[in-house]
């Protein structure tokens, strides 16, 4: 049943290529995926939670590569919110009040994400990612509850020593070898825009003139992500990028913008912004934010025994 609802995820994703939001306002598709002890997990529930990460993977990735991408991160969604419903599931057993401060302050997060000075303009937000101010405030609220639930269950327990936390950097370098990363900004065309060529024009003629726009310009004009921070990327790996962006950013300096790169779904203008070489961290440059690291894969280990735990006394279906 699993692999249907594989199935099912992949079809969609053909169509996905920038963003799961363009997904939900263009083909209102929608299906029931999975019930958790008969709480109903739907296609949309999984797409307005990946839609984000779904934009920077079409710039790592593109055609059947991009496909597989969108499946499997979809697929990691889907889970993340079956594992969100059995949590909420264990708390409605003793359920506790959350108070209000918190949800308005995720709330206010979320405006800030999505530069948003008011709540007025938030609701018009969400009301344009095809979502309700009071659908943010429920999701607010269920997550609050799920933190709350996992911190009191999985992470008081959790102690290291200095010996055991020397131990793990020793024997997991690899987890401390930096790869050569890029940072960077991008303007994306899709090709089926209906002012293709006037914004294409536009962008190339400005760019010559005013270089230093190009945030302003990405902004204006893209189709890709994070345009509130002018196609802001931040750092990404650059051994993970498609290899049509690969041979541009190679001869790219810092500063420095790229002409126009044409791909089967558009067109892409890439700003480097900066670059660092890979190196392996010493113990002193990662010993202060290792406790961190091993403390949370040890609270990771702790939430899948409580997940299980909570899967072993739940109904779960799969649907076609």
């Amino acid at each position: 049943m699993r692999l249907l609802i594989i199935l099912l995820l992949a079809i969609v994703s053909v169509c996905a290529c920038l963003t799961a939001a363009e997904d939900a306002k263009e083909m209102r598709i929608d299906s029931i995926l999975v019930s958790v002890n008969g709480t109903p997990i739907s296609l949309m529930d999984v797409l307005y939670e990946s839609r984000h990460a779904e934009a920077r993977l079409a710039v790592v990735h593109s055609g059947k590569e991009l496909f597989d991408a969108i499946r499997k991160h979809r697929m990691g969604v889907l889970d993340e919110l079956i594992k969100r419903q059995l949590i909420l599931d264990d708390y409605q057993k003793k359920p506790f009040d959350i108070p209000n401060q918190f949800i308005e302050g995720m709330l206010d997060d979320l405006s800030q994400e999505f530069n948003c000075g008011t709540r007025r303009e938030l609701e018009l937000k969400a009301k344009d990612m095809g979502t309700s101010l009071a659908e943010l405030r429920r999701k607010a609220t269920e997550r609050l509850i799920v933190q709350s639930l996992i911190g009191s269950y999985c992470y008081r327990h959790v102690n290291l020593t200095p010996r055991e936390i020397h131990e793990y950097y020793n024997n997991n370098l690899e987890k401390f070898t930096i790869q050569p990363q890029i940072k960077m900004s991008v303007i994306y065309l899709k090709k089926d825009r209906t002012d293709y060529q006037k914004a294409l024009n536009d962008i190339e003629d400005n760019l010559k003139k005013t270089p230093e726009k190009f945030n302003v310009l990405a902004e204006l004009y893209t189709d890709g992500p994070s345009p509130e921070q002018g196609g802001d990327l931040g750092w990404i790996d650059e051994k993970s990028l498609r290899k049509e962006f690969k041979e541009v950013l190679k001869t790219l300096e810092v500063g420095k913008f790229s002409g126009s790169i044409t791909t089967d779904e558009g067109v892409y203008f890439l700003y480097l912004t900066g670059r660092e070489e890979g190196r392996v961290k010493s113990f002193e440059d990662v010993g202060g934010k290792l406790y961190k690291e091993i403390e949370n894969e040890l609270r990771d280990e702790a939430v899948k025994r409580y997940v299980s735990e909570l899967k072993t006394n739940a109904i779960i279906r799969y649907y076609r």
